[in-house]
């Protein structure tokens, strides 16, 4: 993978005075990330829960650890990767290793009726991404 870029990339619309405990970013490999894509179409089509999912950022964004509760929660089956909530739509993310103050956001997903498969193959994906930028940033 020695041609691999890793980016970390501000989300549009995350303040940044938000950013008190950490920042957020998603994860951007060569250039290109489905983060910001999902992001967009969440925008567009889920309007109301796209704000919601936002709410829950701004809580990650401010609070020094967020593992539990309403809107934020560990993925099932697969401790290291985290969700946020908004709504039906879930922002899939790790925290940097200690001593960073980084938030990694790697998937987005909508849950929906019959889609549990899907969302498993999004927390797995999510793994791999978490990983990959492990291995090539430390973080």
């Amino acid at each position: 993978m020695g041609d691999t870029r890793i980016e970390f990339v501000r989300i549009p619309d995350v303040e940044p005075e938000w950013e008190t405990a950490h920042t957020i970013r998603f994860l951007a490999i060569n250039g290109a990330s489905r983060v910001v894509e999902d992001l967009q179409e969440f925008k567009e089509t889920w309007p109301d829960d796209y704000r919601d999912l936002l709410l829950s950022i701004k809580i990650v964004a401010e609070n020094s650890q967020v593992r539990g509760g309403k809107r934020v929660r560990r993925c099932k089956g697969c401790e290291s990767i985290l969700e946020m909530k908004g709504r039906a739509l879930r922002l899939f993310f790790f925290y940097g290793k200690d001593g960073t103050d980084i938030v990694v956001c790697v998937r987005a997903y909508r849950k929906g009726k019959g889609l549990d498969k899907k969302q498993q193959e999004a927390i797995a994906a999510a793994e791999k991404l978490r990983t990959l930028c492990r291995r090539e940033t430390g973080v």
